[in-house]
């Protein structure tokens, strides 16, 4: 959200091919800045598995950049 308000492009996990499994674990399990860590009884290894497998398969959403208002129209 910092990003985005600060203008910045904001990264996407979909379509990243730099994310590893047992950094997306450690990230699921210990938390991240305002994300909290979740137990394995709240969402197990192989749930953690599946998602990291959807954001590895899944492609990148299509972004248009905005065109600007033209004034007086």
């Amino acid at each position: 959200m910092l990003l985005e308000q600060a203008g910045r492009p904001v990264a996407s996990l979909i379509g990243r091919d730099d994310l590893e499994l047992e950094y997306l674990r450690a990230i699921v399990r210990q938390g991240l800045i305002e994300m909290p860590p979740f137990r394995p009884t709240e969402l197990s290894d192989a749930e953690i598995d599946e998602i990291y497998a959807h954001i590895m398969s899944a492609k990148p959403p299509v972004t248009t950049p905005a065109k600007p208002v033209k004034k007086g129209s």
